[in-house]
């Protein structure tokens, strides 16, 4: 008979990685609609969208950091609808520009390329990445349980 409570966590476990995604996103965006990061792309002048600079590189930082770790981990733990985790941190941080200031304009023709274009490849690789480790992982363990048979 098996444990009542293993049975619980195990489908935990299963329900988060299955809603792990649009956690992500609701996570990212939340954050985002509370501190926003605007993001300046050849900027003419200093302090664009009234935002220090110095705050708003260290922000930038953490948030490509957010999405190389995040897609990282859903990359490596077999996250269902794995791709989704970096695609929702670009799209939180898109949607979350116009409320740090940046105009619309601005975000169609400057920003919102920008994030994209730095974005997509990052968590794409970041995921790539998670996956390739987990399959060495599981190919280590293969051959070590098959060299102590």
């Amino acid at each position: 008979m098996t444990n009542p409570r293993r049975r619980s966590m195990k489908s935990l476990a299963k329900t988060v990685a299955s809603t792990a995604p649009v956690w992500v996103f609701l996570f990212t965006f939340f954050a985002l609609a509370v501190h926003p990061v605007p993001e300046c792309v050849a900027c003419e002048y200093s302090h664009p969208w009234g935002r220090d600079n110095g705050s708003a590189a260290r922000d930038s930082i953490l948030i490509l950091a957010w999405l190389g770790g995040a897609s990282l981990l859903a990359g490596y733990f077999g996250v269902k609808w794995k791709w989704l985790v970096p695609a929702s941190i670009v799209l939180a941080d898109l949607a979350t520009q116009p409320i740090g200031g940046v105009p619309l304009w601005s975000l169609a023709s400057n920003e919102g390329p920008m994030i994209l274009l730095l974005g997509v490849p990052l968590g794409a690789a970041s995921l790539l990445v998670g996956l390739l480790v987990r399959r060495c992982v599981e190919q280590v363990r293969r051959s070590a349980h098959a060299r102590s048979t």
